[in-house]
């Protein structure tokens, strides 16, 4: 870039007119599609595009890319809030001037492109939008580069009273958030297709001497779903027994817990409750007849999975209670089967509609390794340059068709 020093007093503003408007264009250009899933330890590179189109006196341009994991609860009963925040990655680049120097940047007119690659961390989570339908919680995970072109709110003949910047001003700020999709595989976490049961015994009768029991068996057809699937429940109870019971709920419930609190939320995702069961009854080899009944709630999408890899903010855990009335209505049973919800095998992730991203359903892959160094080059291509100043000054006899590159390599 062609530079001058705070002592030539170029790009100084007039009274009434805003330094913004020297700035013709200013953005981020990745060299990738809008909705692109980039993987953990996948390159991502792009540019800041500038054009000047009056010689603009500047404290700093600078570039950051970060990535943070932020949750949000509100605790009813207590009437407070409380929030947590991760970060997994903040790396950030100052491509023109210093925050703390004492002279100020000029940048002559002209069209300027900043350069910039650089590697995700290979841990890093899947990019996450999820909110309770009450309000009650709200975490994402999201990641983002930024440009910001400031300015000192001090002038330039007082910055030398003071050792030291304390105060800026952001002229212009650009951003774009981009998506991280970590490859999941159900069939990696052990005994995730197995099926889980549970039992529990009430007593029919309300006497002192009553001790006619029932007996009645929760069964889910596997122990890990996927968001966006239907977990089927089964029950069993003796044939004798099915009469007793008048009604029954099923509801999906939800414990979240974030980190270093010991408050736990708690959630009804979903429910069913069926009125006068109609049980069916099967007849087994040696064994007496049994009767079933069977049910399937369904879950969102966009719910929030308790598998989190790569993520410690918050613990979630999922499981089916089962609720219970019998006839003489003088006894309710209830018992729970807990379960496992793992991010869901279609991708659905809308940043602009705030829809929930969950990964994809595949095998991990072996990413490419790259070296820790890292380096910058700058370059600047025009029709001819004048000599170079002491003070990193540079003039151009015809910037205003002169393009200049800068690239910046950064490995995180």
């Amino acid at each position: 870039m062609h530079l001058q020093s705070d002592k030539m007093h170029h790009g100084q503003v007039f009274m009434g007119e805003r330094k913004e408007d020297r700035v013709k264009k200013f953005e981020i250009v990745l060299n990738t599609p809008p909705n692109h899933r980039f993987q953990p330890g996948n390159e991502i590179s792009g540019a800041v595009e500038l054009e000047i189109s009056q010689p603009l006196e500047i404290c700093f341009l600078e570039f950051t890319v970060c990535g943070y994991a932020a949750a949000c609860a509100i605790h009813a009963q207590q009437g407070l809030s409380s929030s947590k925040r991760e970060t997994y990655m903040r790396k950030r680049i100052l491509i023109l001037g210093s925050p703390d120097g004492l002279t100020s940047t000029v940048i002559i007119p002209g069209r300027y492109s900043s350069k910039f690659t650089f590697v995700l961390p290979t841990n890093l989570p899947s990019t996450s939008v999820y909110e309770d339908k009450k309000g009650s919680l709200s975490f994402q995970v999201r990641y983002f580069v930024q440009a910001r072109l400031c300015d000192d709110v001090v002038s330039a003949t007082l910055r030398g009273l003071s050792k030291r910047r304390t105060i800026i001003k952001v002229l212009m700020s650009q951003h774009r958030d981009f998506i991280v999709e970590r490859p999941f595989d159900i069939a990696a976490i052990p005994m995730a297709m197995w099926p889980v049961s549970r039992s529990e015994d009430v007593v029919l009768g309300c006497g002192p001497f009553d001790t006619e029991k029932s007996s009645l068996t929760a069964t889910l057809n596997q122990s890990v779903y996927c968001a966006g699937d239907k977990i089927f429940i089964k029950l069993e109870t003796d044939v004798r027994d099915a009469k007793h019971f008048k009604s029954l709920r099923f509801e999906l419930r939800q414990r979240v817990q974030l980190r270093k609190t010991a408050e736990v939320l708690h959630f009804i995702t979903e429910s069913v409750t069926v009125k006068e069961p109609t049980w069916k009854i099967e007849r087994l080899e040696s064994k007496r007849p049994l009767a079933f009944f069977r049910v399937a709630l369904q879950t969102l999408r966009n719910i929030l999975p308790s598998i989190l890899e790569g993520c410690n903010l918050l613990k979630v855990n999922y499981s089916v209670k089962i609720s219970a009335r019998l006839v003489n209505q003088a006894a309710m049973m209830f018992f729970e089967v807990p379960l496992s919800i793992a991010p869901s095998k279609h991708t659905i992730l809308n940043i602009d509609n705030k829809e929930m991203k969950v990964p994809i359903f595949k095998r991990p892959m072996r990413f490419p390794r790259f070296t820790d160094s890292h380096h910058a080059t700058f370059s600047h291509d025009s029709s001819s340059d004048s000599n170079n100043h002491s003070n990193r000054s540079s003039q151009n006899s015809d910037a205003n068709n002169s393009r200049q590159q800068v690239t910046v390599c950064v490995h995180v």
